[in-house]
């Protein structure tokens, strides 16, 4: 579909990551963010979407060591 010049698309079937909170520390929160993360992956992997969204507090404390890596 276009408009005025735009093509557009629609996206049927989406994953939405959210509040991730991972930190330097896997142990954030009182859980291992880093952990739950990789296994958050290795499932969506496995499914077939049109989109990724990832929302929310992607880190925890935002430190640049953590970005970093």
């Amino acid at each position: 579909m276009s408009v005025i010049g735009l093509n557009l698309f629609v996206v049927h079937n989406f994953i939405q990551i959210s509040d991730c909170h991972i930190d330097d520390n896997p142990q954030s929160m009182g859980v291992d963010t880093h952990q739950n993360l990789a296994c958050i992956i290795n499932e969506i992997t496995t499914v077939k979407s049109d989109a990724l969204l990832i929302s929310g507090d992607l880190t925890h404390n935002g430190t640049l060591t953590l970005i970093q890596n």
